[in-house]
């Protein structure tokens, strides 16, 4: 065989196994979003008034789910507040290996009481950890929508950093709205609408504004209610809710009065007086929100001067509230379409990530001091402060819902490093250069005991454990079990404060038989080296294999169970 031969054979060997890899991870992916769309939304499942009564005592019922809200009444049926759950418009933000739905609970003033982990898809012990932490739970207490959106320095809970992050970011995202309606509960219908734009034919919501279409869907115009921005505004005997009419040029060209709090007879006056409705048409927002503008230009209504100062002064709120949002971008899009996003830690990752490729293709590696220098940093680092190695728990999750570049970026940049080098070189350099629970075994090797071999049928037995364990993991993504795959390996023990017992202990007794066995369990244990080192180019890898045979079942093996449904 020809060397030029050779090297086709290798490639096209290397492309079937890095299709087969593609492919069990395709049909992981395809599986979990088919169970995703047969599901109702989580965030439009009503929850049950048990789950509130920590935060409203004195709660009896919960309104049906309105715009992703419920509102909490207590036995009178007098409002207490509402809640809402970030799910499903955050599902898209990922922690370490999954998203996390959390509930939030606002008062009556549109103040967030407290906050909840209803459900969570990312690694259980670092769900529990958060759980347990009260300081980080109650971050958002007491502030409003918009102070609890914008609030960048969040004290992430240690050991739990991806998924406080990604909680953080799926607060953020779901309250990149405005707040419900309390006062006035009624929406703003297309009848409502059509006395304002008698061609209209639909409406888009937009907060705060309600966009107007005619049949063409060509923008005629939009609308804007005054509540909830104007609400504690009180004019004779309490607030008006007043929809506000803008042409396409961003022009007032009328308002009408909707519900109100105030006197009935003194209401009717404001609605009748048509110089007062149309005092203000051809102002712009920028132009309605100027205070002593208004207060030149706005003369009351006889009869009912308190109520109809009262709607000016709506009217100015409501104009300040679309500035507002004209000037501040918008969150919820904003933090979706974000990719590159790294935190402070995320820099450190990146760092140790250029380091060990360094060595990896220098000669530097076999400079003992640099290469002993360089995995103490690796193991504190990236294992006992960070805690981003690229494990099963984290593929399973990236495999289901997409890498969380946004709330994960350094680790996700290691992932897909430690995929592709080996993949088009014969550098398997996660495992050699990059995984701290590998740098550990490097340095206890041959340090306390001379280096043993095992019996041979033992050593044969042992090394399908690695296969096995893939095995596993495929199967338990597919079929959802509640599998957590974080205690199969060892790596979470290095976060020892939200680390479990399994973890834990496959940690030491790995650590324990590499001080007599070389890198034990990196040989017989280890599911994420098996699955890389099936990647790595090498010598014969223009031959098929055992492996590739492996490999070609767990894809049949996932695509069957993602085509029968299962």
């Amino acid at each position: 065989m020809t060397k030029t031969s050779h090297t086709w054979r290798v490639w096209i060997m290397q492309t079937v196994r890095a299709a087969m890899f593609a492919g069990i991870v395709l049909a992981i992916h395809a599986a979990h979003a088919k169970r995703d769309a047969e599901q109702v939304p989580a965030g439009s499942i009503p929850i049950d008034i048990k789950q509130v009564l920590e935060f409203y005592p004195t709660g009896l019922t919960l309104d049906p789910p309105q715009s992703g809200t419920q509102i909490v009444r207590d036995r009178e049926g007098e409002i207490l507040g509402y809640v809402l759950q970030t799910s499903p418009i955050s599902d898209g933000i990922v922690g370490y290996s999954g998203p996390t739905n959390t509930l939030l609970a606002f008062d009556s003033h549109d103040l967030i009481l407290g906050t909840k982990i209803l459900e969570s898809a990312d690694t259980r012990e670092h769900v529990a950890a958060i759980k347990n932490n009260s300081r980080f739970r109650f971050t958002w207490n007491g502030m409003n929508c918009q102070t609890a959106a914008n609030l960048k320095n969040v004290d992430a809970v240690s050991g739990s950093t991806l998924t406080s992050i990604a909680i953080q970011q799926g607060l953020q995202k779901r309250l990149g709205g405005n707040p419900p309606n309390l006062k006035f509960l009624a929406e703003v219908t297309l009848e409502e609408v059509r006395p304002l734009f008698p061609d209209a034919d639909s409406l888009s919501f937009s907060d705060p504004k309600i966009e107007v279409l005619n049949s063409q869907k060509e923008l005629m115009g939009y609308v804007v209610r005054s509540s909830p921005h104007a609400d504690y505004i009180t004019g004779y005997q309490g607030p008006t809710d007043v929809l506000l009419a803008f042409d396409a040029e961003d022009h007032l060209f009328g308002f009408q009065l909707r519900d109100s709090y105030d006197n009935d007879p003194y209401v009717g006056y404001v609605r009748e007086d048509e110089y007062f409705r149309n005092s203000l048409n051809g102002k712009t927002p920028e132009e309605l929100s100027d205070l002593d503008l208004i207060a030149e230009q706005v003369e009351g209504v006889s009869g009912a001067t308190m109520t109809s100062l009262g709607v000016a002064d709506s009217l100015v709120a409501t104009a300040q509230a679309i500035v507002d949002a004209k000037d501040q971008p918008d969150i919820s899009t904003s933090t979706s379409a974000q990719f590159w996003s790294p935190a402070p830690r995320d820099y450190g990752t990146l760092l140790i990530l250029a380091v060990g490729l360094t060595l990896a293709f220098t000669k530097l590696r076999g400079i003992k001091p640099i290469r002993i220098g360089y995995q103490i940093c690796l193991i504190v680092y990236l294992g006992f402060l960070n805690g981003d190695m690229v494990s099963q728990a984290f593929l399973a999750g990236a495999a289901q819902h997409g890498l969380p570049w946004k709330s994960a970026f350094g680790l996700s940049t290691l992932s897909v490093a430690a995929l592709m080098i080996p993949l088009t070189t014969r550098k398997q350099v996660y495992c050699h250069q990059l995984c701290p629970h590998g740098a550990v075994q490097q340095l206890v090797k041959g340090r306390f005991f001379s280096p043993r071999t095992l019996p041979r049928k033992l050593s044969q037995t042992l090394s399908f454990l690695p296969a096995a364990l893939l095995l596993l993991v495929v199967i338990s993504s597919q079929l959802a079990w509640p599998l957590n795959l974080a205690a199969i390996e060892p790596f979470d023990a290095y976060l020892f404060r939200v680390a479990g017992v399994a973890t834990i202990l496959i940690a030491l007794v790995g650590l324990v038989v590499s001080c007599f066995v070389p890198m034990a369990y990196c040989r017989y244990g280890c599911p994420t080296g098996a699955m890389l080192g099936f990647l790595r180019k090498h010598a014969r890898s223009d031959r098929w294999s055992r492996r590739d045979s492996f490999a070609l079942l767990l894809m049949l093996i996932a695509v069957g169970l993602w085509l029968s449904g299962v």
